[in-house]
């Protein structure tokens, strides 16, 4: 993805994951730090052209801040997020919506979501600009 600049926001439990995560990005890449306010989160969601993310508080964050969002489903139920046609959800295949933080899987459903999938959403929110 050249000539974007990422923002990887994560908390304290994603501090190994954003280490592995940043040896495989070949673009800009900035990390928002683990231990930062609602206030400082939304503002640096407030910054972004499109937000990608699970179901999570950066997705309510984004859809409330009216920034694009591609939101990635597999243990949670899409059908329960509403992104206000603010985005796009990609949703697993194979996921029977159980719930758990951790899958006995694999591939995991989340690991099918392929990143050619995640970027081709990307690419048609940023034409939407």
């Amino acid at each position: 993805m050249a000539g974007f600049h990422l923002l990887i926001i994560g908390g304290p439990y994603e501090r190994e994951l954003l280490k592995e995560l940043s040896i495989h990005l070949r673009t800009k890449t900035s990390f928002s730090g683990h231990c930062m306010s609602l206030r400082e989160i939304a503002s640096l969601v407030a910054c972004c052209s499109v937000v990608v993310t699970g179901d999570t508080l950066v997705l309510h964050m984004a859809t409330a801040l009216k920034i694009p969002v591609v939101a990635l489903f597999g243990p949670t139920s899409a059908n329960e997020i509403d992104l206000y046609d603010r985005g796009e959800k990609l949703i697993a295949t194979d996921c029977h919506t159980c719930y758990l933080t951790e899958c006995e899987k694999t591939p995991t459903c989340m690991e099918l979501i392929t990143p050619e999938t995640v970027i081709g959403s990307v690419m048609r929110l940023i034409k939407q600009e």
